[in-house]
């Protein structure tokens, strides 16, 4: 019933992607974040997962790491923003004729949570524990903690910033080698972002926002490390004068997290799912996608109309493939 809200989806062309396939359950897809909680948008689809946090001040659930990876309500102080949540369900929410849609009617969602304290510029984490959820959500082994049953195909990281390091560059890259695709957004800063992780990485498919018009989301960052662009939003407008804000609408829950809800955000963080979820249906399609051809075919199915004179990689959304894969 929210469907006609979810403006974002038509920019994509999801419609005539979803003529060809609705996922696989089959496929799995990681969302590496501040926690993925439990919401009826995505009930069965939640596969187990970890909470990778090694800071006790971070974590604020009282322990270290842990088989629980849902976000804790109002964490050490800060507001409950239920982040992780709504990258999910912009990748998987269920298509069952209650509230929104996601990208992904079938691929299951593997949640790591590796931030935690919610600070003004986002959850708080550390390089050493994103760098283990990486490697734990493809499936390596992760000294001290229970190997992943389930490795992830594609690898959502709706988070970054600061100095590159290259173990989190040879953490990208070994879940690559290990067959998942990744996915990172490119930054809300407004600026270039070629010196910031993971814009700064090999084997990363970077994203930036675009706004309901198309264009460049005011605050999204660009530069030659971007590759695509994806629906991110912008809260502040109602361009479409539908009297609600041109946000992305996902799942969410309230500020105590006991009653589940929808809500609109805006960023890059939310354009990244949107490429998530599509690399999922590929990767439903041809389960043996590697990251290099996923990049690939987004990259020649792109509206070059997206582009921007910052630079803004190949564009916006979707065409037909050559081989018949639409993205």
């Amino acid at each position: 019933p929210e469907y006609g809200l979810q403006w974002h989806y038509a920019k994509i062309g999801m419609e005539a992607a979803w003529d060809l396939t609705t996922g696989s359950g089959d496929v799995v897809c990681a969302v590496i974040d501040d926690g993925v909680n439990p919401h009826p948008e995505l009930e069965g689809r939640l596969l187990p997962g970890r909470d990778m946090i090694s800071e006790r001040d971070i974590a604020g659930d009282g322990d270290l790491r842990d088989d629980t990876p849902s976000q804790v309500p109002n964490c050490c102080g800060g507001q409950s923003v239920w982040h992780g949540l709504h990258v999910a369900g912009t990748i998987a929410a269920r298509a069952d004729g209650v509230g929104v849609v996601g990208v992904d009617w079938a691929c299951k969602v593997l949640p790591v949570r590796v931030l935690g304290r919610q600070l003004p510029q986002g959850g708080q984490g550390t390089s050493v524990d994103i760098i283990a959820g990486i490697y734990w959500a493809a499936g390596y082994e992760v000294p001290g903690e229970p190997r992943n049953a389930n490795p992830a195909a594609v690898i959502n990281l709706s988070l970054g910033g600061g100095t590159p390091l290259q173990a989190e560059q040879e953490a990208v890259s070994a879940a690559v080698q290990a067959g998942a695709v990744v996915v990172a957004a490119s930054g809300n800063s407004d600026e270039d972002d070629g010196g910031a992780s993971f814009g700064a990485y090999d084997d990363v498919i970077l994203v930036g926002a675009t706004d309901y018009s198309g264009g460049r989301a005011s605050y999204s960052n660009y530069g030659a490390t971007v590759d695509v662009m994806a629906p991110g939003g912008a809260v502040g407008l109602d361009a479409n004068a539908d009297g609600q804000p041109d946000g992305v609408l996902s799942t969410f829950l309230d500020a105590d997290g006991r009653r589940a809800g929808l809500s609109f955000l805006e960023g890059t963080s939310m354009a990244a799912p949107h490429v998530a979820g599509l690399v999922a249906l590929m990767k439903a399609l041809r389960p043996s996608l590697t990251h290099a051809e996923a990049e690939q075919i987004l990259k020649e199915t792109a509206d070059p109309g997206a582009r921007c004179r910052e630079g803004c990689g190949a564009g916006l959304r979707c065409d037909t493939h050559e081989d018949g894969m639409l993205i």
